[in-house]
């Protein structure tokens, strides 16, 4: 078959060759495709980069999540302090190692329960202290409640 024959034929049939109607029926196929959504493939590799997104977000945040624990510890302490001057004010000395921040609580100089430290632990207090010994020591002993310690479980004091 000729070119102009197939022109005829297309004048006098429906005028569309063979090839266009294949190109025709391919971009219904890919619109149809299109509107269908994503392959799995495509969908996994959206999880995986998400993922890594927030394996890198997370490792950022728990950094700063410790740095604030300490930071807590660190301005409670103070607000002992400031409670701690104004027992001394109305009573003439700090609490005893005995009466503890719990005096602190009862003569109403802080208000609310017993602060726990960041981690759980009761803040340790010492009247007259080791560190300071005119005065008092107040201390959290970190993430893991004991004496000493380096990172996050070392002690943090006045």
């Amino acid at each position: 078959m000729t070119a102009s024959s197939k022109r005829q034929e297309n004048a006098e049939g429906s005028g569309v060759t063979r090839k266009e109607k294949h190109v025709a029926r391919r971009r219904r196929y890919e619109g149809a495709r299109a509107a269908r959504g994503m392959t799995l493939i495509e969908i996994m590799v959206v999880v995986a980069i998400l993922g890594m997104i927030a394996g890198v977000v997370g490792v950022a945040v728990m950094g700063r999540f410790q740095e604030a624990k300490v930071q807590t510890a660190t301005l409670d302490i103070k607000g002992f302090a400031d409670g701690l001057r104004l027992f001394k004010l109305k009573h003439s000395r700090f609490p005893t190692t005995a009466e503890g921040l719990g005096a602190l609580y009862q003569e109403g100089f802080l208000e609310g329960d017993q602060k726990k430290d960041p981690w759980g632990n009761d803040y340790v207090y010492v009247s007259p202290g080791t560190k300071h010994p005119d005065t008092y020591d107040i201390m959290s002993y970190g993430a893991d409640g004991k004496p000493g310690g380096d990172g996050e479980d070392a002690d943090i004091s006045n």
